[in-house]
Formats: C-alpha cells, sequence, structure tokens
C-alpha cells in the first residue's frame, strides 16, 4: 500500500514485511483500507488470493503459493492450543496497541474533510470527494482463516464475490476534470485558474492536516504501525512449520471424502466457484467442498493452532518493538485530537 499524494510508502518497522490481499487499514500511510477478495466459506475472512491451479494432487506440506513472501525468522515458542468452535475473537498481543475503529474512521473523516477544503480553496467550490474519499467499508481487520460451522458451509458453500462498493459522492464524481484531479494528486504546480497547488495536491494537504510534519518536513510516520504488524503475524504464522503440519492434517482429513487440496485456500478458490457471485446460489459440489472443509477444520483443531502461532508472533512483536508502539501511540492520539478539530471545522 502505497501513501497516497506523497508518493511515498509508509514506513514499517517490522521483522516482517508483506503486501496481501487482506483486509487491513494502516495507521501510517494514507490511512486508507485495502478491499479483500471475498471469496470464503460463509461467515469466513477474506483469504489471501486464488490460487490459480485448484485441487493439488495430494496433500501440501506448506501454506498456499499465493500467501505472501516474507523474511524467514526463528519460529517462536508456541504457547496452549485452545480448541476454537466459534468466531468470537480472543484477544491478541497487540490489542492494547491498536487503536478501535471508531478512531480510524475519524481520522479518514478529518483528512477527507481537509481535503476537500483544500479543493474548494483552489476554486473547486463544488466538490465533495470526487470518488477519491476514504471508504470506511474495510476498516473492520479480518484473519486469512476463521471459524466455519460445517451446518451453515452445507447450506452457503463458499461466498460469492461480494458487490463491489459504489463510489462515494455520485457517479458525477467519479470523473473529476483534469484540472481537479491535478488538483488533487499534485500533477500540476499551478491550475488552469493561475492558482498554485500544494505539493503533492490536495490527497497530501489533507494528511497533513491530520497527521502533521516531522522536522524534516515530511508527514508524520507511525515508528511502528500496530495493524501491519498483526497482520505481519498472521501471514508468520501461515508460513510456521507447525502450522505447515496442520494443513497436512487438513488435506488428509479432506482426502478421506476423496477431495485432493493442499489447504483450506485452495478448496475456498477452486476455479469451479471462486468467480461464482454472491447473488447467484453455490452448486452441490461446492457445498459438499465447504462443509467437508469446516468439518475439517474442527477435526484437525485448524483454527486453535494458528490462533496460538498469531499470538505467539504478536508477543515476540511487542517484546521488541514494546517503546516504538508506545511512542506510536502517543503520535495516534495527536492525529486523532487534528482529526476531531478537522471535523469541527466542517
Amino acid at each position: 500500500m502505497t501513501e497516497r499524494g506523497s508518493g511515498r510508502g509508509p514506513r514499517r518497522v517490522a521483522a516482517l514485511t508483506l503486501t496481501t490481499g487482506a483486509s487491513v487499514v494502516l495507521l501510517s500511510g494514507a490511512i486508507t483500507a485495502v478491499a479483500a477478495s471475498s471469496s470464503g466459506p460463509a461467515g469466513s475472512a477474506p483469504v489471501p488470493t486464488a490460487s490459480a491451479g485448484g485441487p493439488s494432487a495430494g496433500p501440501a506440506s506448506a501454506p498456499p503459493p499465493s500467501t505472501p513472501e516474507v523474511t524467514p525468522v526463528v519460529e517462536p515458542p508456541l504457547g496452549a492450543v485452545s480448541e476454537i468452535r466459534s468466531r468470537q475473537r480472543t484477544p491478541r498481543p497487540l490489542d492494547p496497541y491498536t487503536p478501535p475503529v471508531s478512531a480510524l474512521e475519524l481520522l479518514a473523516k478529518g483528512r477527507d474533510l481537509a481535503t476537500v477544503g483544500c479543493m474548494r480553496s483552489l476554486g473547486f467550490t463544488g466538490w465533495t470527494n470526487g470518488g477519491f474519499a476514504t471508504s470506511t467499508s474495510f476498516f473492520k481487520e479480518a484473519d486469512p482463516l476463521e471459524y466455519v460451522d460445517p451446518a451453515e458451509a452445507a447450506a452457503t458453500g463458499y461466498r460469492g464475490l461480494l458487490a463491489r462498493p459504489a463510489p462515494q459522492g455520485g457517479a458525477a464524481a467519479e470523473k473529476p476534470t483534469a484540472d481537479a484531479h491535478a488538483a488533487l494528486m499534485g500533477a500540476e504546480a499551478r491550475l488552469d485558474n493561475g492558482k498554485a497547488v500544494p505539493p503533492g495536491g490536495c490527497l497530501n494537504e489533507g494528511d497533513k492536516k491530520v497527521r502533521g510534519l516531522a522536522a524534516a518536513g515530511d508527514i508524520v510516520e507511525l515508528p511502528a504501525d500496530s495493524r501491519v504488524l498483526a497482520t505481519d503475524a498472521k501471514f508468520a504464522a501461515l508460513r510456521d512449520s507447525r502450522m505447515k503440519q496442520a494443513f497436512a492434517k487438513w488435506s488428509a482429513c479432506m482426502a478421506e471424502s476423496g477431495l485432493r487440496y493442499g489447504t483450506p485456500f485452495d478448496a475456498d478458490n477452486d476455479p469451479k466457484w471462486n468467480r461464482r457471485e454472491s447473488v447467484v446460489p453455490p452448486g452441490a459440489e461446492e457445498r459438499k467442498v465447504a462443509a467437508a472443509d469446516a468439518t475439517c477444520r474442527q477435526r484437525v483443531n485448524l483454527l486453535g493452532t494458528f490462533e496460538a502461532l498469531v499470538v505467539a508472533y504478536q508477543k515476540r512483536t511487542v517484546e521488541e518493538l514494546r517503546q516504538p508502539l508506545i511512542e506510536s501511540g502517543k503520535i495516534f492520539d495527536t492525529w486523532l485530537a487534528n482529526a476531531k478539530r478537522a471535523v469541527a471545522g466542517g
């Protein structure tokens, strides 16, 4: 994810760095959400991008190839592995350092209002957002693996692709004029009306209003972004040798029903149904595979292993980056105060 308007990517102080299709909102950068692939068993979280090959020839010894590559690390000790039989989320070590969704929404609103103010000051008096307002639909973070009830999966199959959210601001706002786009993105130093565009454009100006400027003149970054670190921990867990063993057990369980998939991601993203729209009912084969998938997840306690590994990686992250995380919390509080002022000013 890149920082809109400034041309600079968010700074990441983490043991692991990745690019993922999972639904994640960065606190640094442009406070932007990434929409994930919506395929998966009904009620489950978005998963890594589809494996193009569909079912494999037999049990796999590794997570799906589409899982983001991460820097190899020493695997942390594994704590207690609990059985998971519901979607209720258990507390994790990074939770105390992660702001609530409501705070992220307030940051987005403050940034967007500041962007609108900048555009209007440049002569675009009717500007609302031009389709560039931050979507708040994806602020809730999701896990690549989540609990799925077998009976529900047998009835609903895997989720079809969700309809893409309509751009905010209406159809007319989707296509700003070339001059407006230049002002928004900072593509031109001066507009046709003679007004000077701030460096980086109005999107960058909106970021500055909320996040402020460091001594060097750059937009303030977080020394440690808790949401990035939390996502890193999830994908480190998927690459862990103990998770690979759990995937192999799951695959063997599926094979007992005559189904040859290496991981749940392969079953979820089978080409036979991974492009199905959510409005189209699932077929019998899809429902059969989804039910077997959910049953095998329970039988081998796949989610219990995943959760224990995520906690282990997050625990180590907190131990290594406790002070940067504390400093990031202070910076975030300043951002929140700036956003409140922007919202109050309209």
